[in-house]
């Protein structure tokens, strides 16, 4: 059995997750956070050229962003719903793209998120 050290005080965590197919092969969003104190201070998104992922992905950093990392598994599709607002049928696959990947990246997260010790956790938290 392996034994790993604690992570560094102040330690920035990034962790990614994704929903749906590859990119380039269909719809699809990833997420990034960077995790610091137990809280997210940064995430960003990934999605393919559809303008309700996008906005799906605008809403998912919206709902992390500076929230406890034992708050995000209370972010669900229907959150992620509210939040944008009603979109066409053809286009509300991006609420599920956005949960999916959220969940996949908590997924990472419990497995054992990557340590960048070289990043700077210092400043203000920023989503894009």
């Amino acid at each position: 059995m392996a034994e790993e050290a604690p992570a560094p005080a102040g330690a920035r965590f990034r962790v990614s997750g994704h929903g749906g197919n590859a990119p380039g092969q269909g719809p699809f969003l990833d997420v990034h956070l960077g995790i610091a104190e137990g809280r997210v201070v940064e995430a960003r998104f990934e999605t393919y050229l559809c303008p309700g992922a996008h906005d799906c992905g605008k809403a998912l950093v919206g709902l992390v962003m500076g929230r406890p990392v034992e708050e995000l598994g209370k972010i669900d599709r229907q959150a992620v719903a509210e939040r944008v607002g009603p979109l066409p049928r053809a286009r509300a696959i991006g609420y599920s793209l956005a949960a999916v990947a959220l969940a996949d990246a908590l997924r990472q997260l419990e497995r054992g998120p990557e340590v960048d010790a070289s990043a700077p956790v210092s400043g203000s938290p920023r989503g894009e």
